[in-house]
């Protein structure tokens, strides 16, 4: 497919691979939108950005904890400077209102979410469907479990909500 994309007699590649995807998926990742426009404005044979996207949408996320983010994640923080591995730890909490209602009840989407400190990146690392209202004593465990897959990756995460700190989630290193 990426020789397709070569050749400038064919105007569009009809299917890109999973491997393609995944290499593209990677590369975004670690170069941002702006660095993997540059890669395709200069020739290189590579999905467009809209595509990625795309293919990303039919990619089933199970609630909880989102493992299979890490190895694009684990790429991502690789090139990083420790500096930029101070992360915030965050909770978006979004109101729901599903087309075909399965699970009653769970009105609300909470988001976990790590936030770069001292650059501007995001990456959701869990997510949970709840009512509407946070228990953090209902949540520590996972955040504790979170908090350590983070650490693996080489994060340095601190919290900024405030009953979290109640329930001794403060900063990972020391906690």
């Amino acid at each position: 497919d990426q020789f397709n994309a070569w050749d400038k007699t064919v105007r569009t590649v009809s299917k890109w691979s999973y491997e393609t995807i995944e290499k593209a998926l990677n590369l975004r990742l670690a170069c941002g939108t702006n660095g993997y426009n540059i890669l395709l404005d200069s020739g290189y044979p590579l999905p467009s950005e809209r595509t990625v996207t795309c293919r990303l949408e039919n990619i089933n996320f199970c609630p909880g904890f989102l493992k299979e983010n890490f190895p694009s994640f684990r790429q991502k923080l690789q090139l990083m400077s420790p500096l930029e591995g101070h992360a915030v730890l965050t909770l978006d909490e979004m109101n729901i209102e599903p087309a075909l209602e399965i699970l009653t009840g769970n009105s609300c989407t909470t988001a976990l979410n790590t936030r770069g400190m001292s650059t501007q990146w995001k990456q959701t690392v869990d997510y949970l469907f709840t009512g509407p209202s946070f228990c953090a004593r209902e949540q520590k465990e996972v955040m504790f479990d979170l908090i350590m897959n983070c650490q693996e990756l080489g994060l340095r995460l601190w919290s900024q909500n405030q009953a979290l700190w109640k329930e001794g989630i403060g900063q990972s290193q020391e906690n």
